[in-house]
């Protein structure tokens, strides 16, 4: 993701990673066009990273109006100091 300062003229770029609950990562992975694609090689407990703060990186997800997707929501705050 890239920031902008107020002035607009210094730019802050963020890098992060988000986990998902188990039990919708099997509910994508059973939908087209990842459900050909076997079995995922790594889960929430044999990442690296999870292991190291994944339960404050967890997005919790729900299923679109439509049905067809999936939404979720998160807020961020940088101290640029």
């Amino acid at each position: 993701m890239r920031f902008f300062s107020a002035s607009g003229d210094t730019t802050y770029d963020f890098t992060s990673q988000f986990f998902f609950d188990e039990t919708v990562t099997e509910a994508v992975l059973a939908e087209p066009p990842y459900a050909d694609r076997g079995t995922p090689d790594t889960t929430n407990e044999t990442d690296g990273i999870f292991g190291q703060n994944g339960d404050e990186l967890m997005l919790a997800l729900e299923r679109d109006g439509g049905g067809t997707g999936w939404v979720g929501r998160f807020t961020i705050g940088l101290d640029l100091s």
